[in-house]
């Protein structure tokens, strides 16, 4: 079984509609999409990741930014 980018962003964003409260689960798959599919750990690529899973998690809120607290947190073992 393969398991691609793509499958580890459709897990990520199922988590993050679950809500913050399953924030460390998210942060796990996150450090696992990083390790596996961003291994020059470009902070650019980790963001546009995010803000894909954010996007499509809550669709009604504005944009993510970098002083949002979902990016301060997802990526917390990436900054």
């Amino acid at each position: 079984m393969t398991i691609t980018e793509n499958d580890f962003i459709e897990k990520m964003i199922e988590i993050a509609k679950t809500g913050y409260e399953n924030m460390t689960q998210l942060q796990c798959v996150f450090f696992a999409w990083n390790e596996f599919f961003n291994t020059e750990e470009d902070a650019c690529r980790a963001f546009e990741v995010a803000s894909q899973i954010f996007s499509a998690a809550y669709p009604d809120e504005a944009p993510l930014d970098e002083t949002n607290d979902f990016w301060e947190e997802i990526a917390c073992y990436f900054i």
